[in-house]
């Protein structure tokens, strides 16, 4: 699931990348499933009973802007509430922010390999509906640029909160 919009300390409102978007395409092209996909809108703005009706393996809150640790530790535990949705219960909601992230552009390779690297740690989260069939990375001078901003997860059952860093796993 792809929330792209939402107030922070509030799990309402939630707006998310539906079908024709650029966000909706990168996710397949990623080998992933938009839980949004048939949405009747391009950027629907959904209820909580629908998000738990989807049951999305991975949430991506996407940020526009970039966001301090303890914001998108926040944002992370906003989707506490929703324990009995499997991307929360098993720790695979994560927070990629920047102004590339929404925006189509010419960093897009830069978003797509970010993506990859989220899904590829989601995976390896002990997903139970395996992501191996990712595409390979860009190649090497595209979207290979380090990310200025860490990605954010939620914790692993008995866990703690951890930042995913770009080449630490």
């Amino acid at each position: 699931m792809l929330s792209i919009g939402r107030q922070s300390g509030r799990l309402a409102d939630v707006l998310v990348a539906g079908p024709g978007t650029f966000l909706d395409e990168l996710l397949m092209r990623l080998g992933g499933a938009n839980a949004f996909a048939d949405a009747p809108a391009r950027y629907p703005q959904v209820s909580l009973e629908e998000v738990v009706a989807r049951a999305p393996d991975v949430i991506l809150e996407l940020r526009a802007e970039p966001v301090p640790a303890d914001v998108a530790a926040a944002l992370v535990s906003d989707w506490r509430q929703l324990s009995q949705v499997r991307a929360v219960r098993d720790g695979r909601v994560a927070v990629l922010a920047g102004d590339y992230v929404v925006t189509p552009g010419p960093r897009l390779p830069r978003l797509y390999a970010e993506l990859r690297a989220v899904l590829e740690s989601a995976e390896r989260r002990s997903h139970p509906r395996p992501l191996s069939h990712l595409p390979p990375a860009p190649p090497p001078g595209e979207g290979r640029q380090e990310a200025r901003a860490p990605v954010l997860f939620s914790p692993l059952p008995g866990g703690r909160e951890g930042v995913w860093e770009r080449g630490r796993g």
